[in-house]
């Protein structure tokens, strides 16, 4: 039998170190513990200690990216990664996913009824983790964003109670999970999510020399937005290649004709296609190569009515991932004057942040990131979190 027991590391335990390690540390104090959940109960007991003893809480499902950094100094870090149990409806129509479960995971239990559900980006991250911050991926042209596919949310609240939310139960916090879930509202915990029929699928790269980058741009511009909702693509630039890769539901000869208009353009260097199951498709992202890209999106993401959830940028045609990584401290001034210089020179084009990408250097992040949903989040908030239990630096009640 598996350990059902909260295991808690402190300062001075030998898996201290481990247990702090993270996508990144940038800006990180040093907590007091850290607290691996295994069911919802220790998610409860941890909530109520914090709020009475008045101890800043963190949490954390997948170690990835600055919205689960520990900027207070003596905070808790509460881990829900070992809550990861995924459960197929016997119907198939629905799939329920614990707060720690990767998407790679969720893909394997799924195809084992032949059924998908829309993915992020990282399949290597917590699929609620993405659901909660909107959830783009290679399938939203066709499914929409992954938290368009959530239809409950099991939730700790403020007073450690277990609680249900959905478009009949808790509407305002069912709405404020499914795009700014990350923001302070409590602590999801498993959601249930409806299912697609899942079939192959073709995955594309088409590399052209860095020459060919305007007329690439140009081009995918004027082609991407009107072609197969089936086909989600994503341009990339580095210093040498321009690289166009995607995903299509449907056959490589359809494939092939309906990015014939890229293929006249420029004088491709490469162009690869791969067919295989939704499974291994979802994995093959795991690992991407090259720079992070810039996806288009629209079709199904823009289906929803505007205020369908806490998520405001369905009308957007696209979004960008920039990003540094650096080796050596010494690295880091220039790293981040470099993403700073990319976000500055996309200035007048961009309409908001992506929640799931928070920008400590954004004095208004907030406002970036939920644009004019963000007064309906603030009175949610104080409905649901009066004492600022899940204050966090990018949360809701973090000002």
């Amino acid at each position: 039998m598996p350990d059902r027991n909260a295991h808690v590391v402190r300062p001075g335990d030998p898996d201290y170190r481990w247990a702090l390690s993270g996508y990144s540390r940038r800006g990180w104090k040093a907590p007091r513990e850290i607290v691996f959940a295994c069911q919802p109960e220790h998610v409860s007991a941890t909530v109520i200690r914090c709020r009475e003893h008045g101890i800043p809480l963190v949490i954390r499902n997948s170690r990835f990216g600055q919205a689960e950094a520990c900027f207070e100094s003596g905070s808790i870090i509460l881990d829900v990664s070992r809550i990861n149990t995924i459960t197929l409806a016997r119907s198939g129509e629905t799939v329920s996913v614990g707060a720690g479960a990767t998407s790679l995971v969720a893909a394997d239990v799924l195809s084992t009824r032949s059924v998908r559900v829309p993915m992020g980006m990282h399949p290597e991250v917590s699929l609620v983790g993405i659901a909660l911050a909107g959830g783009v991926g290679m399938s939203c042209r066709s499914l929409g964003l992954v938290c368009d596919a959530v239809i409950e949310a099991e939730v700790v609240d403020t007073d450690g109670q277990l609680v249900r939310a959905s478009f009949a139960e808790n509407p305002d916090l069912f709405w404020a999970l499914r795009g700014a879930g990350c923001a302070g509202f409590g602590i999801v915990t498993c959601l249930t999510l409806r299912t697609w029929p899942a079939s192959p699928v073709v995955l594309f790269d088409v590399d052209w020399q860095h020459s060919d980058a305007d007329q690439v741009w140009a081009a995918w511009q004027d082609w991407a937005p009107s072609t197969d909702r089936g086909l989600s693509s994503a341009l990339s630039f580095d210093k040498n290649l321009v690289r166009l890769s995607g995903q299509f539901h449907g056959t490589e000869h359809r494939l092939l004709s309906l990015i014939s208009p890229m293929l006249r353009t420029g004088a491709a260097v490469n162009v690869n296609t791969r067919r295989m199951s939704q499974r291994d498709a979802v994995r093959a992202f795991a690992e991407p190569e090259g720079p992070h890209p810039m996806l288009r999106w629209g079709a199904a993401v823009s289906g929803p009515a505007t205020d369908f959830c806490a998520f405001p940028w369905r009308n957007s045609p696209y979004i960008m991932e920039t990003t540094a990584h650096w080796a050596s401290p010494t690295s880091e001034q220039s790293a981040r004057a470099w993403t700073a210089d990319a976000r500055h020179l996309a200035a007048e084009w961009i309409d908001g942040l992506y929640a799931g990408w928070p920008d400590p250097d954004d004095p208004d992040w907030l406002k970036s990131a939920y644009g004019n949903n963000l007064s309906r989040l603030r009175r949610v908030h104080v409905r649901w979190d009066p004492y600022n239990v899940f204050r966090s630096r990018f949360g809701v009640g973090w000002d």
